[in-house]
């Protein structure tokens, strides 16, 4: 297994991950809210901003997002807390 940063270069397996977990009625947990974005550029901007901590809501903290792959799949997405 490889943790990854996501990257625009992964778009295409984002999206499909995405859209298997809606058609599911699933949430893609560790995803930093994935679910709630319909643009990749808006979800891209936000994790950049969290692991910096800016615009984070009262509750959060700053975190780093992760592409969990393994056999050149996307299995699953990790946030890590940096408090």
């Amino acid at each position: 297994m490889k943790l990854l940063r996501p990257i625009h270069e992964y778009s295409g397996e984002i999206t499909a991950y995405r859209h298997a977990f809606l058609q599911s009625g699933e949430q893609p947990h560790g995803s930093s809210s994935l679910q709630n974005f319909d643009s990749l550029d808006e979800w891209f901007e936000k994790v950049s901003k969290q692991e910096l901590g800016e615009n984070l809501q009262g509750n959060r903290v700053p975190s780093s997002q992760f592409l969990s792959f393994e056999n050149g799949e996307l299995i699953g997405f990790v946030n890590i807390r940096h408090r």
